[in-house]
């Protein structure tokens, strides 16, 4: 069975969450998607400490996805280096899990 994955990236608009969102359940890369508005970004950037009110993205998907999703984000997302990251779900309900994976298309 593939392992499943939460993969966040940030965005800096409702608009371009929706927009990847939209990428991403069409092309069936991905079974579940969120949006966490008005996050708090602190970070450091070209040197200086930076801080930006985002959209957290929350993408549930395979592992195998991962390439796919983010040559998706890449091609819509306005970052010079926009945030990327799988984690692993090590545990899950069972009926969830089977789910992500019937509907996830590889």
């Amino acid at each position: 069975m593939s392992k499943i994955v939460i993969i966040y990236c940030t965005s800096p608009s409702n608009e371009i969450s929706e927009k990847i969102i939209k990428e991403l359940l069409s092309s069936k890369v991905a079974a579940c998607c969120s949006i966490l508005p008005g996050i708090h970004s602190h970070y450091i950037w070209e040197g200086k400490i930076e801080n930006q009110t985002e959209f957290l993205l929350m993408i549930k998907t395979r592992e195998e996805n991962f390439n796919t999703i983010e040559k998706i984000i890449l091609d819509v997302h306005p970052y010079e280096t926009p945030e990327i990251l799988a984690v692993p779900v090590y545990q899950g309900n069972e009926k969830y899990i089977s789910w992500i994976n019937q509907v996830v298309m590889v």
